[in-house]
């Protein structure tokens, strides 16, 4: 019972699950559920929101050099995406004079996108290298 969670599954935990969990949210403001459903998938984002806990609390692999340079070269390609991804959002806004979609629900997935774009970068670089 002496055993370690290993990177992958602490990534996944810590923003695979989020980003699917932030990737709802906005689908969820973008489309009008009934109180039932609402409530239903409420309590089904706790419940993850608690899972993403587990690796603060759990025995994890250390993080050597290459798994830290892996996760710094994903966040920055993240960022590069949120930035141009705001930017086009802010564009169109420009030069439509009005938001066509609701700015709340587009920040949500925004956020998603970039939790899942995350662990999916890392786990490819992990497995690739550079």
């Amino acid at each position: 019972m002496n055993k370690t969670m290993s990177l992958r599954i602490k990534q996944l935990l810590l923003n695979g699950v989020i980003g699917v969990v932030w990737i709802a949210s906005g689908i969820m403001q973008l489309i009008k559920v009934n109180r039932t459903v609402e409530l239903i998938l409420s309590v089904v984002f706790l419940i993850s929101l608690c899972i993403t806990f587990v690796p603060y609390f759990v025995k994890t692999e250390s993080e050597d050099e290459l798994s830290q340079h892996n996760m710094e070269k994903a966040r920055s390609i993240v960022l590069e995406i949120l930035v141009l991804g705001m930017t086009t959002c802010i564009l169109i806004s420009t030069i439509s004079n009005n938001m066509l979609i609701d700015f709340k629900a587009v920040m949500l997935l925004l956020a998603g996108v970039a939790y899942l774009l995350k662990y999916i970068l890392f786990i490819y670089y992990e497995k690739v290298g550079d």
